[in-house]
């Protein structure tokens, strides 16, 4: 058996460099610089470190940014964690050997042109059961399935880098920050995904053979040989790939005096570029920018957070609207001519307060989408 203990020695150091201050044209520049050494017995070691900077001007603005570099090696679960049955949700609407999947490497003709190729390749893993599970077309939508999660002692580290640079201008009763940044990761640790499994299974692109013998992730599934269901999806802790997403955040925000209270006005809009993922080593990297769904979620191509407050004395109250523009199916991320919808804008509007009757007591309450 594997000892679970783990031997880590670390080391690091920081120091922050104020190297302009006056009344010039640059009024202040500081450095903030760090970095750490890690000795990790079954990892090895690693080194990460940061340089970050700040550069105020006689002008109410201010340049920041920087660079960061980060290793992260994984944790106990993710090296000895036992088999845990999860329920994850599923891109391509659950099985893909069903003739009702969404998957464009499936077994349903109206979504993949080859999908003879996977009925015969899933047939091979369901034995005498695959007469039974085709003798009838699959129907209905079943976007959540279930997995075996575990533990895998011979993950590696995960290296992440991180680049930003902004600007901050700061009026009287107004400040504006733009933030624009990059973050790419690479031998990101998760959990293999259940699409992800079949897909390098089910797909020529990575199974050319067209049989589950010599594939690994073709080992990760187990068919019932009576009825050719599913009996069994493992999903191990692996080193899945890269992970790289950018964009721009905006703020704005306002306060003015109001009689004997405080009116504000906070507005955040994150943009995003890119939100690039790889769900495996062999696997093709996509951008989900715009599209919800498994995995990676809802990357909307924008989102708007404007909050509305005042505050007076005990009182405080404030209006919140989230706003979220269209958003494409998980399945045009490999299939741009999809026939499955994703979902339209939409509006929130949240509403809270708060009341103080002492510094121990105080009275709160709030509406989470007001208007439905």
């Amino acid at each position: 058996e594997r000892d679970p203990k783990r031997r880590i020695q670390k080391g690091f150091g920081e120091v922050f460099l104020p190297l302009v201050s006056g009344d010039g044209v640059v009024q202040s520049f500081a450095l903030e610089l760090g970095s750490r050494y890690s000795d990790y017995d079954e990892q090895g070691t690693s080194n990460t470190y940061k340089a970050l900077f700040t550069l105020g001007f006689e002008a109410p603005v201010r340049l920041r940014g920087g660079l960061q570099h980060a290793n992260r090696a994984p944790n106990v679960g993710e090296l000895y964690a036992p088999e845990n049955t999860a329920i994850v949700n599923s891109a391509y609407n659950g099985d893909p050997c069903g003739t009702n999947s969404f998957a464009p490497w499936g077994a349903n003709p109206a979504y993949n042109p080859n999908y003879a190729n996977a009925i015969a390749l899933c047939s091979q893993m369901m034995g005498p059961g695959a007469s039974i599970f085709y003798a009838e077309p699959q129907t209905g939508v079943f976007p959540s399935v279930t997995v075996v999660e575990q533990g895998n002692p011979t993950v590696g580290s995960e290296q992440a880098d991180t680049v930003t640079f902004g600007a901050v201008i700061s009026l009287e009763n107004i400040e504006v920050a733009v933030d624009w940044y990059q973050i790419e990761i690479e031998d990101i640790i998760g959990v293999t995904g259940y699409d992800s499994v079949y897909e390098q299974c089910l797909s020529p692109q990575y199974n050319p053979s067209g049989t589950p013998s010599g594939n690994s992730y073709c080992q990760y599934i187990q068919r019932n040989q009576e009825t050719g269901g599913t009996l069994r999806v493992s999903a191990p802790r692996a080193n899945l790939g890269h992970y790289e997403t950018s964009g721009v955040d905006v703020q704005f925000n306002w306060r003015k005096q109001l009689g004997e209270g405080t009116l504000g006005l906070n507005v955040l809009t994150t943009f995003l570029d890119t939100y690039e993922l790889q769900d495996s080593p062999q696997a093709a990297i996509i951008d989900i920018v715009g599209t919800n769904g498994a995995p990676g979620g809802a990357q909307f191509d924008y989102r708007m957070f404007t909050t509305l407050n005042y505050f007076r004395g005990p009182f405080s109250t404030a209006l919140r609207w989230r706003r979220y523009p269209d958003i494409k199916h998980s399945t045009f991320r490999t299939d741009k001519n999809t026939p499955t919808e994703g979902a339209a804008k939409y509006d929130v509007f949240d509403l809270n307060g708060r009341y103080a009757f002492s510094e121990k007591f105080d009275v709160r309450f709030g509406i989470d989408n007001l208007l439905d």
